[in-house]
């Protein structure tokens, strides 16, 4: 274990300062010392003592789940974004996760970093400043490309050859986004602008794939990185065709897939882990000028607020309100 997992080990079990974007309440509790904002509750210890959301279905179409809040809405008050704090490991008080849910409403933009996936781009490694001002979310991409046999795409264009059954993210001409198994899941397709590959799946049919920490074949990169307890992201997609994010300080690659499925996620991939690499921040609504103020989903996570608003040398994806063709 680094000097820097260690850190934030500490951090996690003695400042217990895992402050939440959920603005839920936890009503009739009472936590000493802290206490989550937004009501959510954390022992002196740092595990998680409140109560969980788990994803359940909705009537509607492409509504986040029962009792997430909501973070953006459109101008007629239509849900963009909602978030929650779920605890996939009952015997684990420690392996929680924030989530996020995004709406199919939304429009997705894989960004190359500087030096990550390489290569000559548009965007310089930062949010484009066309799409500032429409800005919802930024989150991290996945492990870097020396780590992977995996292929990226951005711009309608091929930087890295694309393997068949990797996890990947596509986003589609019109800003949709998917997650699945390239070619399998997802077939190619001339309307597909983006494909982000990190490792194989890791959910497939609501359930979290077998051999997550058992099986060492090199589909999740190393056993290390299997068992490792340490900061997680992945990204899912539920039936109705919504993302969500899910994110955690300490956890191992089987909590992060149990937490994507309690997230009502149907596939899944692991996105980036460690320290620093674990970003979601959420934007208030911006105007001509810009975007509006941003926060973290989760306290402990330790970029700076401009992360991938300056040129960032890893590629992240952008989320935006608007629907352009591009």
């Amino acid at each position: 274990m680094t000097a820097r997992h260690r850190t934030l080990r500490r951090a996690t079990a003695l400042a217990a300062a895992i402050l939440l974007a959920t603005g839920c309440a936890c009503v009739g509790l009472t936590v000493h010392p802290f206490v989550a904002q937004g009501g959510q509750p954390v022992s002196s210890a740092g595990a998680f003592t409140g109560p969980t959301t788990p994803a359940h279905p909705v009537k509607q179409s492409a509504q986040p789940p029962s009792g997430w809040a909501q973070q953006r809405t459109t101008s007629v008050g239509a849900p963009l974004m909602a978030t929650s704090l779920l605890q996939p490991d009952p015997t684990d008080p420690r392996a929680f996760v924030a989530a996020a849910w995004l709406s199919p409403d939304l429009q997705f933009h894989v960004v190359p970093g500087t030096t990550q996936p390489g290569g000559t781009w548009s965007t310089t490694g930062q949010v484009p400043s066309a799409l500032r001002s429409s800005l919802v979310a930024v989150f991290n991409g996945g492990f870097k490309y020396q780590d992977l046999t995996g292929g990226f795409e951005a711009e309608a264009r091929v930087a890295r050859r694309l393997v068949v059954g990797q996890a990947s993210l596509v986003v589609r001409r019109d800003g949709s986004a998917q997650v699945g198994a390239w070619g399998t899941d997802i077939a190619p397709s001339p309307d597909i602008v983006a494909v982000r590959q990190n490792l194989m799946p890791i959910v497939e049919q609501a359930r979290s794939v077998p051999g997550l920490l058992t099986l060492h074949d090199g589909s999740w990169s190393t056993e290390h990185h299997q068992v490792q307890r340490t900061p997680r992201s992945a990204l899912g997609q539920r039936p109705d065709g919504s993302l969500v994010y899910v994110a955690g300080p300490d956890l191992d690659l089987a909590q992060l897939a149990a937490g994507l499925v309690q997230a009502g996620a149907v596939t899944g991939m692991e996105l980036d882990i460690h320290p620093n690499m674990v970003v979601f921040h959420l934007f208030a609504g911006g105007n001509a000028t810009g975007p509006g103020t941003s926060k973290e989903l989760l306290q402990v996570m330790t970029a700076a607020s401009d992360r991938y608003l300056t040129p960032d040398r890893r590629d992240f994806v952008a989320v935006t309100e608007q629907r352009t063709i591009r």
